[in-house]
């Protein structure tokens, strides 16, 4: 279906489902759009085959896009009914179908959290979450295979800043990880406005420089050491850290760990909460025993780390129009 033949209704729930988080906001997806179906593919030209060479990254942006699908869905009164690589697809499809009862308050809420939330990459203020937000945060529901352990006690907080400490220096040691981070930065305003995607400058914490600077100084200037005691200084200034992993290690578990990651994404955004993620450890498969070691021996495919705590937001990554991503 063209562009121009697509259902409002249908345009206004792809366009939240884009608004989701993916590894640099690369936006690694496309959307094609039949009657009462959307599907959802993979893009693997926007993969990153340094820091993510099986997809697994690219396909936990996919479940976030569906879960932010479901929810603006819901709002426009359809519920979903979800298939994950069925046969013959080589992505996800989204079926579509009226809703007998409007979406609750709590529902709805979280449709509002969806323009609202944003990866908040500066230093958070380090105050301790209240026990009722914990609460809140545990009782969150999670896909099936899908964990959640959060660290709210100083010690375990260290002990995951030690971690991203160990996988920044492996990391920013590779010439071929630092050339991928810095082809997905946009240091100038021209660069962000031509290219609508990446991480901006601003939405790092820093400001607008020349690109040839900003390149030349994340490429060759910043030592490895100063970059892992950044992070560190990161994580130490948050309220707690999020574990997530998963009992099995393929497409299906991947999706539905970015389901369960947005679900709480938005609900920390309507709680007022920032997040931002140090997957950099996840990343690294002879890291997993560091992880058990650290945490327990249950923790079988750690995902994802992210540190959350209240902070000011900043300027908003860009994202690409309709027509850039819709077949």
């Amino acid at each position: 279906m063209t562009l121009q033949h697509i259902p409002t209704n249908m345009e206004r729930i792809v366009e939240s489902a884009i608004l989701a988080p993916s590894s640099h906001n690369t936006q690694p997806w496309k959307f094609t759009i039949e009657k009462d179906e959307i599907h959802i593919f993979p893009d693997f030209e926007r993969s990153l085959p340094v820091a993510d060479p099986q997809y697994r990254e690219l396909i936990i942006s996919l479940g976030c896009a569906l879960e932010n699908l479901i929810v603006a869905a819901r709002h426009e009164g359809f519920a979903v009914d979800t298939e994950i690589f069925p046969q013959g697809v080589d992505g996800i499809v989204a079926k579509l179908r009226p809703m007998l009862f409007p979406p609750d308050e709590e529902k709805e809420a979280l449709f509002e959290a969806i323009p609202q939330r944003q990866t908040t990459r500066s230093a958070y203020d380090g105050q301790l979450l209240p026990p009722e937000v914990i609460e809140v945060l545990q009782d969150i529901p999670l896909e099936e295979s899908v964990h959640l352990r959060i660290l709210s006690r100083r010690r375990d907080i260290d002990k995951a800043a030690t971690l991203v400490r160990k996988a920044d220096e492996y990391w920013m040691h590779k010439p071929s990880y630092r050339k991928e981070l810095t082809d997905w930065i946009r240091f100038s305003k021209s660069s962000a406005r031509r290219r609508r995607d990446g991480l901006t400058s601003p939405s790092t914490g820093r400001g607008w420089v020349p690109e040839w600077l900003g390149r030349f100084f994340l490429r060759f200037w910043i030592r490895p050491d100063e970059q892992a005691s950044e992070d560190v200084k990161l994580i130490r200034s948050a309220s707690a850290m999020l574990l997530f992993y998963t009992v099995d290690n393929d497409p299906g578990s991947w999706v539905r760990l970015g389901q369960s990651f947005e679900r709480m994404a938005l609900t920390l955004t309507r709680l007022g909460l920032k997040h931002a993620h140090h997957n950099q450890p996840c990343e690294i498969p002879a890291m997993r025993t560091q992880f058990r070691s650290a945490f327990g021996p249950e923790i079988a495919f750690p995902q994802l780390l992210v540190r959350i705590g209240y902070a000011e937001e900043l300027p908003r990554s860009p994202r690409r129009e309709l027509e850039e991503v819709v077949a």
